[in-house]
């Protein structure tokens, strides 16, 4: 479940950025916007995902390690190829006043400005740092960029959207994986080839 565990970890740093700052509680909802009954508060959506396709391999084999020796191969097992996504998420607030729902939108993009990059495995200090926790599995690592629209793009999402202007930010966030969980080898390395060669008979 990359993309949704994606989104959600995404809310919850929404979240994070609005409650770090004194103010009226803001409510975050991981939602379309696209719908009739509009709350006040913040909305993260998935506008639409394409795969990363420079990130694309064919390796079909997955190796496992050997628990006591790392670099020993212990086997193999045949599976698909990854698929790696990245994913266009629109935050928007529909906040009234208009000036908050502005204010809500700045804090967000200064958050991210800060920390952009989210790793399952990262030092920090000497210490191993688990950005995603226990919570989110499925998660290896996300990074988000700032996403421009052009003033066409601009008016088709609102037109497809069919709501009014708020204030909003797209983000492009690499990457969601998804990855074959692994479970036991099926093949085992060569450990040793036996000479069956026999020499041709003279005629």
């Amino acid at each position: 479940m990359p993309i949704y565990q994606s989104l959600t970890y995404i809310k919850s740093k929404v979240e994070e950025a609005l409650g770090s700052v004194s103010g009226p509680h803001v409510e975050v909802f991981l939602d379309s916007i696209a719908k009739d009954d509009i709350k006040q508060g913040v909305y993260v959506s998935l506008l639409y995902e394409e795969e990363e396709k420079t990130l694309k391999n064919n390796d079909y084999l997955q190796k496992y390690y050997e628990p006591t020796n790392p670099n020993q191969i212990k086997g193999y097992r045949k599976v698909n190829p990854s698929i790696f996504l990245n994913l266009y998420v629109l935050i928007l607030s529909t906040h009234d006043p208009y000036d908050e729902a502005l204010k809500q939108i700045s804090r967000v993009i200064s958050y991210f400005r800060k920390k952009n990059v989210f790793n399952k495995r990262r030092k920090e200090n000497d210490k191993d740092i688990d950005d995603f926790g226990e919570d989110y599995p499925g998660l290896d690592k996300l990074v988000l960029e700032l996403h421009t629209l052009t003033f066409e793009q601009n008016n088709s999402l609102w037109q497809t959207l069919g709501t009014k202007l708020y204030p909003y930010v797209v983000y492009k966030v690499t990457m969601a994986a998804y990855v074959e969980e692994k479970t036991e080898p099926d093949m085992v390395p060569v450990q040793k080839v036996i000479d069956i060669i026999k020499p041709i008979p003279k005629t």
